[in-house]
C-alpha cells in the first residue's frame, strides 16, 4: 500500500477534551489508529487552553506522548481563556487557531482618551 504524499493526503482534526486528556485510554486509541496505518501527520488533535492550564499530571503525560508520537496538536480557540504565552511556550503545540471573536476585537480600534484640559 502506498501512502499518499503528505500534501495531497486528508487531514483529521479533532476535538479532545480536557475530561478526555485527563483519563487514561486516549494513547491505546491513539496507537491503536497507528498500528492500523495512520499516518500521525494527518491528524491533528485540538485542545482548549483550558487544558493546557491542567496541573494534571497525566494531562501533561499525555500531550507529551502524543508529541513523542508525531501527532499534530492545535490549541482550538486561543483568546478565549486564561492562557499565558508562557504555558503556550512550553506546550508542544504544532497549530494555534485563534478565536474568530478574538481576532475581529483585535481588529477594531481602541477607544482613545480625550486629551486632557486645562481650566
Amino acid at each position: 500500500m502506498e501512502r499518499a504524499d503528505a500534501r495531497d493526503a486528508l487531514v483529521l482534526n479533532v476535538n479532545v477534551s480536557t475530561r478526555r486528556l485527563e483519563r487514561p485510554g486516549l494513547l491505546a486509541v491513539i496507537d491503536d489508529l497507528l498500528a492500523h496505518g495512520l499516518d500521525p501527520a494527518c491528524l491533528v488533535l485540538e485542545i482548549t487552553e483550558t487544558a493546557l492550564s491542567l496541573d494534571e499530571p497525566v494531562a501533561a503525560r499525555t500531550l507529551q506522548s502524543l508529541c513523542e508520537r508525531k501527532i499534530h496538536l492545535a490549541l482550538d480557540d486561543f483568546g478565549t481563556g486564561y492562557s499565558s504565552l508562557t504555558r503556550l511556550r512550553e506546550a508542544p503545540l504544532s497549530r494555534l487557531k485563534i478565536d474568530r471573536a478574538s481576532s475581529a476585537r483585535s481588529r477594531t480600534p481602541a477607544p482613545t482618551c480625550p486629551s486632557s484640559t486645562r481650566p
